[in-house]
């Protein structure tokens, strides 16, 4: 992911460069120009900006995609333990969330989270 990271953002730096360079092209030469020419150049510059916001969106959209993917696996086997957790303990009902995972089992003490802790680090030591 780091590799893919560093392409991102030579690519970005060179549309960066590109934007810059624009932009102070049109600094030096703007008061000599025409009023057709500068509507031109913005309608240009607009598209240049245009291009770095969308170059940097996908970017983003990439990136989260990769972690997704390779995220997934390590939820499939969390998933897979939660399940058999549940299955050894008797437990009817389990709910888990995605950013803390707190395992409530029906019928008991309601937070199980560290016996499925300790559980999940026992099946994969």
């Amino acid at each position: 992911m780091r590799v893919e990271e560093e392409r991102w953002l030579t690519e970005a730096r060179i549309i960066e460069d590109s934007l810059a360079a624009f932009e102070a092209r049109i600094q030096k030469d703007y008061g000599k120009l025409s009023v057709k020419e500068k509507l031109e150049l913005k309608k240009e510059h607009a598209a240049r900006i245009g291009e770095l916001e969308r170059f940097n969106e996908a970017r983003k959209n990439a990136l989260l995609k990769m972690q997704r993917e390779k995220l997934e696996g390590v939820y499939r086997k969390i998933n897979s333990a939660m399940d058999e957790f549940a299955r050894s303990s008797r437990l009817d009902v389990v709910f888990a969330t995605s950013d803390g995972s707190i395992v409530f089992g029906d019928g008991g003490k309601a937070d199980l989270t560290e016996e499925f802790v300790r559980f999940l680090n026992s099946r994969y030591k």
